[in-house]
């Protein structure tokens, strides 16, 4: 009997249980070559689907309504029969054990990632592999399957063999990670120990994860390309487009050769040190660059550089950013050097016409941000991390499209405290075991070599040597300590003043709130006065369609030598291209402060030196920001140690020696947040994604010697992983007539295509509102339900001249709906 495994829709062609398990190994294979896994992927895209090889999955599959979607347990089956296969040929072997085990595990997830423990310590894969049901039917239909694709016993055996030496040669790597690791500290330590072995674990469980990335991928593609009928695996000659990109490149930097000012001289050795350290090996390094001094082209001039040299064997580069800010304006330098079909940049705001066209590129580009199958991918530092620990099949998917690339981290400072320890480790493993070359750029490099899960940084770490002289040309702010704290109202007599002397002026603040009420008083002074200035508020209160345009007025203002007051919240602080006379940033962190100095006298044009203020705001409630109230600590902390060594007037605040000295106290301020820690019990994803101690020894003594690298808690750590807090439910705003119009046809009747579409295109008309925000709106009528499931703004209750949106509301008339 031909088993099925797929039907196509579209004119009812059936893929065999064979094919399907055949195109997968083959797909698997291939991914897994790069990095030594070839075999290993092979083997579970064999025996990943063996499940359906029986009369009941094919009842199910032609429509008898017997049997409901994931009734039939079809994962199972495959792993039950290479174990037994291991066991048979190779008994007591640790490594053949070890390796069937591992595939195993992949094949019983490859629709969903699991916990190896239960919550009273059993064995999960013990009774997941102690399953008979329907197994001797599938047992000699899957040996006639691997008779149909070729593989006898001896085989199949020589298959496992390969396999088995594959892990061994991978878990000797990992080991010496671990000791390269533990050279730093004291291993005679008990603690230290445990340390080690949590380290060594958690590379074990990412081994896991990059194995079931690889077979959930292959299979997605293949019964997609099936199920589709056409073939959407993108193949490139990496070679040549490295070679393109240099040229363009070369272009880019002819012109600016010409430039002849200091700033710009600095820019451009820089970018010549970038260049030549790619004659480097590189494992984890840093690109310490002053905020200014030109670091994505050079990191990506690096980058092409790096990947053109055959024997580093790098495929893809990859570009992470913090905020959407950054993203889309580096985003457009990548582009252009790479060639848009050789780009992907994967982040929330991409939209596309209505056209057909439109319609056709939006497709192709959902199926590449599923795939990250593209050369150059820029991307959010939210994707990155989710790619690493996100429960959700569509993340765990692309973690092996990271493999042999080079990763450029921008602002890694910004990498949250609690993914810390995650962060350094899956550093580590991406680099020493996926051959990738990861760089960290900032102006503001955290310790994070210095911490119990230290990042393996190389011995040359440095990208451009000795940076203190590239800080010295690009010295264009000091940075003033305000002793005094300041409410609202003289938080803004002191802008006014600051705005009298410097002409421009940008007031950085922590919360929305703070931000409206400063503008406000602002706009009085702005009023009442005679000064002819341009004034401008900022915040994620406005929707990125908003923000987008009052960015591109504000530049074009400074740009003309017009005068300009801006209040903002931390968004416009990293990578946005803009220049400002003065700014006044609300206490954070250092690291805060010098990413908002990187706004002021951004270029040098002022030729002076310009103020850059740290103040107290006594009305500010960050109480609920935890990262920020440490961060004012531990700069207040900071200050304290200069004065009694009485060096705050001869010490330059933002320098490197400074800031390391923050970050040594921020991290040790913040210990127990390192490892991404549960309220709600006394693990931390650290722990799950390793030892999963807490379950562990609950169930000790009922699993092999060989098992006891085996209890991550892969399914509860994804659930509980998100880099960034509930950032509340989005409402739709009319901000203009567009938005309005996508309001009205987003509450018609929408075929469900449609609808999509135009969810995906409304996106940049979005606002998130936090619990309290949105019980206020509705008490006072302001959110409308649409057909669609989604909610939108009274236009009353939208200030589209700078608050974006308001709880209380205007004289405005409502929405037409």
């Amino acid at each position: 009997m031909d088993f099925t495994a797929h039907i196509r829709e579209s004119d009812g062609m059936e893929q065999s249980v064979t094919e399907h398990c055949r195109n997968v190994a083959a797909l698997a294979e291939s991914y897994g070559e790069s990095v030594g896994l070839g075999k290993l992927a092979r083997l579970q895209g064999i025996f990943h689907d063996a499940g359906k090889l029986n009369r009941d999955f094919y009842a199910y599959i032609h429509g008898d309504s017997r049997f409901h979607r994931g009734e039939i347990d079809h994962c199972y089956a495959g792993a039950k029969y290479l174990c037994a296969f291991s066991d048979r040929h190779f008994p007591d072997q640790e490594m053949p054990y070890r390796t069937s085990r591992l595939i195993a595990r992949t094949i019983l997830s490859h629709h969903g990632l699991h916990d190896w423990l239960t919550e009273s310590g059993d064995d999960y894969f013990r009774i997941r592999n102690a399953k008979v049901e329907r197994y001797e039917e599938i047992e000699p239909n899957l040996d006639a399957m691997l008779a149909e694709m070729g593989y006898s016993e001896a085989s199949l055996k020589a298959l496992l063999e390969d396999a088995s030496e594959e892990f061994a040669a991978v878990y000797r790597r990992i080991k010496e990670l671990r000791s390269e690791n533990r050279k730093a500290f004291d291993a005679g330590n008990k603690a230290e120990k445990q340390n080690r072995r949590t380290e060594f674990t958690f590379y074990l469980g990412m081994l896991e994860r990059l194995l079931q990335s690889i077979l959930m991928d292959a299979d997605c593609v293949d019964t997609a390309d099936f199920m589709n009928d056409c073939q959407t695996e993108k193949h490139y000659d990496a070679a040549q487009v490295w070679e393109r990109m240099e040229l363009a490149m070369q272009r880019k930097l002819d012109g600016f050769s010409g430039r002849t000012d200091a700033i710009s001289r600095q820019r451009q050795d820089i970018s010549r040190r970038c260049a030549e350290f790619a004659a480097h090996p590189v494992g984890i390094c840093r690109l310490i660059v002053p905020t200014g001094g030109g670091k994505t082209l050079s990191s990506l001039r690096f980058a092409i550089r790096y990947a053109m040299r055959p024997e580093n064997g790098i495929e893809k580069i990859v570009y992470t950013a913090p905020f959407m800010s950054i993203l889309e304006q580096n985003s457009q330098d990548f582009r252009e050097i790479s060639g848009a079909e050789n780009f992907l940049e994967h982040h929330s705001n991409v939209v596309f016409d209505d056209s057909e066209e439109g319609e056709e590129e939006l497709r192709k580009y959902e199926l590449r941000t599923e795939k990250w199958d593209v050369p150059v991918l820029a991307t959010t530092q939210v994707q990155f991390l989710q790619a690493l620990f996100d429960g959700k099949n569509t993340s765990v998917r692309r973690m092996h499209r990271l493999c042999r690339a080079v990763l450029l981290i921008d602002e890694v400072q910004s990498v949250p405290l609690k993914c810390t320890y995650l962060f350094n480790l899956a550093m580590n493993f991406l680099s020493r075991i996926c051959g990738c070359a990861v760089v960290l750029c900032s102006a503001t490099q955290p310790l994070l070599e210095k911490q119990k899960y230290p990042i393996l940084l190389d011995a040359q770490e440095s990208m451009t040597g000795d940076y203190h002289e590239d800080f010295s040309v690009f010295q264009r702010t000091k940075l003033e300590y305000l002793t005094d704290s300041y409410d609202n109202a003289q938080a803004a007599n002191f802008c006014w003043e600051q705005f009298k002397v410097h002409r421009s002026v940008l007031m950085v603040v922590n919360t929305r709130k703070t931000a409206a009420d400063l503008y406000r008083r602002l706009k009085e002074r702005v009023e009442d006065g005679e000064e002819n200035v341009h004034l401008i508020h900022l915040s994620t209160n406005m929707c990125p369609a908003h923000r987008e345009n009052a960015i591109r007025e504000m530049r074009k203002y400074l740009q003309d030598g017009e005068s300009v007051i801006c209040v903002t919240t931390q968004l416009i602080e990293a990578g946005v291209d803009i220049s400002f006379g003065c700014v006044v940033r609300s206490k954070a962190g250092l690291s805060n402060a010098a990413q908002a100095a990187g706004r002021c006298n951004r270029h040098g044009e002022m030729r002076k030196i310009c103020p850059v203020y740290l103040m107290k705001l006594t009305e500010e409630n960050i109480d609920r920001l935890k990262e920020i109230v440490s961060a004012q600590y531990v700069t207040s902390a900071v200050w304290d140690s200069l004065c009694m060594q009485q060096k705050e007037k001869e010490t330059d605040l933002l320098s490197v020696e400074t800031l390391s000295q923050y970050f040594q106290k921020l991290y040790q301020e913040n210990q127990k947040e390192l490892s991404f820690p549960q309220s709600e019990n006394d693990q931390d994803l650290l722990k799950l994604l390793s030892t999963d101690s807490k379950r562990a020894e609950l169930g000790k003594g009922n699993r092999s010697k060989y098992d006891k690298f085996s209890l991550q808690a892969f399914a509860t750590a994804g659930k509980a992983f998100h880099v960034i807090e509930d950032a509340g439910e989005s409402v739709i705003v009319p901000y203009d007539e567009d938005a309005g119009q996508m309001i009205r046809d987003l509450n018609g009747d929408l075929e469900f295509g449609q609808m999509q579409k135009l969810l995906r295109s409304v996106q940049k008309y979005t606002v998130s509102v936090y619990a309290g925000d949105k019980r206020k709106l509705a008490e006072a009528g302001a959110l409308c339900p649409l057909h669609c499931g989604a909610l939108a703004l009274e236009e009353n209750f939208y200030d589209k001249t700078a608050l974006g949106l308001l709880t209380e509301g205007q004289e405005r008339p409502f929405l037409d709906l």
